[in-house]
């Protein structure tokens, strides 16, 4: 991986790395990417954070995933990014996974600016890896990222295979396509801040429809020829 950026962002951190995935790995990506189902999230109406003193909105959030099981996709060990890692903070591990999923983002879909975690203890961590997974990227302005709040606001362009680290703490919301881009972000957490993966916890998630690690819920099949 190739450290690109770092930011301190609302007094949290994010790194940002291109050629995250090594070419064995990009070469498996993309040959199933095209085959991965995908289906309509429900969110909770309202995603709270202390840190702004504020709430969300989610009740019109739109938008498709895909959840990833360690015990039946390709993704089971995401090693490669154990360097970033360690970079983000130096207790940091691959052995602290938490939750996976891919993300879609559509023209006409949304999410309110949110934090994944609105508080961590001081003895403990949480870093989001998001990675950007589509390969035919035209626009990277069209697609990026949106990281902070207020005055401080960074936005991080969509380059395949570049993966940014960040605290989830951090207010973040997608830049979602003006045109017929289909969007797909990979979703990596590994944290100590009661982290309470278990193969057990995703096959029961799932047998629910629910996205393991989360409060999301999956309703709809979509149709990814639609845009």
């Amino acid at each position: 991986m190739d450290l690109v950026n770092e930011f301190t962002i609302n007094g949290h951190k994010a790194l940002v790395y291109d050629n995250a995935m090594p070419p064995e790995l990009v070469e498996k990506w993309l040959g199933i990417k095209d085959d991965l189902e995908f289906r309509s999230v429900k969110m909770p109406t309202k995603m709270g954070y202390k840190d702004a003193n504020n709430y969300t909105d989610q009740s019109k959030t739109q938008f498709g995933v895909h959840p990833i099981s360690l015990k039946k996709k390709f993704f089971k060990h995401y090693n490669f990014l154990a360097p970033g890692l360690t970079k983000f903070d130096k207790r940091a591990s691959i052995d602290h996974y938490a939750r996976s999923f891919v993300n879609r983002y559509v023209t006409g879909n949304q999410i309110q600016p949110h934090m994944d975690l609105n508080h961590i203890d001081d003895d403990c961590y949480y870093c989001v890896c998001l990675m950007y997974v589509q390969d035919n990227v035209t626009d990277p302005e069209d697609s990026g990222f949106y990281m902070g709040y207020g005055d401080y606001i960074t936005y991080v362009p969509n380059v395949f295979n570049r993966v940014i680290m960040f605290d989830a703490r951090i207010v973040h919301w997608p830049d979602v396509p003006s045109n017929t881009f289909e969007r797909l972000t990979l979703y990596m957490g590994y944290t100590t801040q009661d982290n309470e993966y278990s193969l057990q916890r995703d096959v029961h998630a799932l047998a629910k429809d629910n996205i393991p690690g989360t409060t999301y819920r999956m309703t709809d099949v979509l149709d990814r020829h639609q845009t």
